[in-house]
This record gives C-alpha cells, structure tokens and sequence, in this order.
C-alpha cells in the first residue's frame, strides 16, 4: 500500500472544527506511504449520508460534535457496516469515551491534545490496513459460506437408493413403487445417477457359447 501503486485512499473527516481538519490534511499530506482524498462532515448526520454514498478507507470522527456525539455515529453505522475503520478523536481524559468506542467497533483512537503528523499518519495506515484485511477475510468467508450452499444443492440432488426392493426369484424384475414390474436396469438408472454399459460375464459366455475356447 505504498504511494508507488498509485491508489489514493479516501479519508472521511466527521468534525465541525474547520482549523482541526486543515491540521488533519496537512499532517497527512506529508504521510510518505500513502496519499489521500477527502471527504469532510460537520455532523453526525452528513457523516452518516456521506458513508451511505461512499467507501472511505478511514474516519476521523470527533466525538463532540453539533447534533450528537462520535459514539451515535458509530451506533447507526454498525447498523449497516460490519467494518467501520474509524478513528475516534477525543479530548484528553475521555477513557471512558475511548472504551466505548473501541467496543462499539472503532479501530483506535487518537486523544486531540496528541495528535502529531507522525501518530496520525501511523494510526491511518494501521486502520487501513486492517480495514483492507478484515474484508477480504469478509470475502473468503462470503465465498465459503456460498460454496457450502452449492454443495448441499448438490448433494440434495443426487438420488439415492435406499430400504427394501422386491424383486422377482425368477425373471429378477423389480417392482416399482407404483406396483410395476420392470428391469432391474431400469428401475435404477431412474432412481440414480446411474448409466449401465452391458457386457456378457464369463459364466453366461460358457453357458451362451460352450465351444468357445476361454483360455
């Protein structure tokens, strides 16, 4: 994920201070693994329209905020997305805001007091990377979760025989389950997947053509 692939990651910053997110982009402008756009919100509530149109890579997501704080953001978006690679940005002393963000489904957090180019950029990358890794373990499990349906389709296709067969001592016909007598060939292949190939067995060949020499 280095800047030599030419990808751009896409950062959505939820904050309504306007000094605090230019200090946001500067840092990450000077980030020499990635580079970034942006997408910027004042509330909870264009925060939560912007995600429902796009796929940021991050949020930065203060917790103050005008309508409603960092932790209802993360509330309604766990409603709709199992991965929320957030970044929660809190004053100084909020343990208790950190903790609940981090069970709610933040990735990490950042105290605002502490932000610096270096922690901001390394914690950006973190949360990308695991972001980037947490779906395509999503994936793998869609595929085999898909995979196993298909299996069991299968498997609930393939016809099966099974209990008691009467068949006749003599002629070694078999009655169907409609009371009809038929080959046993038959009764078979159209209760199974299988075809017949015929032959002739040693003992019906000395019985058919006893001058034919077997050995």
């Amino acid at each position: 994920m280095s800047e030599e692939s030419g990808r751009s990651y896409t950062v959505l910053i939820v904050d309504d201070n306007e000094i605090d997110c230019l200090t946001y982009q500067r840092y990450l402008s000077q980030d020499n693994l990635m580079t970034y756009e942006y997408l910027q919100a004042e509330t909870v509530e264009d925060g939560l329209k912007l995600l429902s149109n796009q796929k940021p890579d991050c949020i930065l997501l203060d917790y103050n905020l005008p309508d409603a704080d960092g932790l209802e953001f993360i509330r309604e978006a766990s409603e709709t997305y199992d991965i929320l690679p957030i970044v929660m940005l809190t004053g100084q002393g909020n343990e208790e805001v950190i903790i609940q963000a981090l069970t709610s489904g933040a990735m990490d957090y950042i105290s605002k007091s502490k932000v610096s180019k270096d922690n901001l950029c390394r914690t950006v990358n973190k949360v990308i990377e695991k972001g980037e890794l947490l779906h395509q373990l999503k994936e793998r499990e869609e595929e085999k979760d898909k995979l196993i349906v298909e299996l069991k389709k299968a498997l609930s296709q393939v016809k099966q025989l099974s209990g008691l067969l009467p068949i006749c001592a003599q002629c070694k016909k078999v009655r169907d389950d409609s009371g009809y007598w038929e080959q046993v060939e038959v009764y078979i292949r159209s209760h199974s997947e299988l075809e017949f190939s015929h032959g002739i067995c040693p003992d019906c060949i000395k019985l058919l053509y006893p001058d034919l020499n077997m050995d």
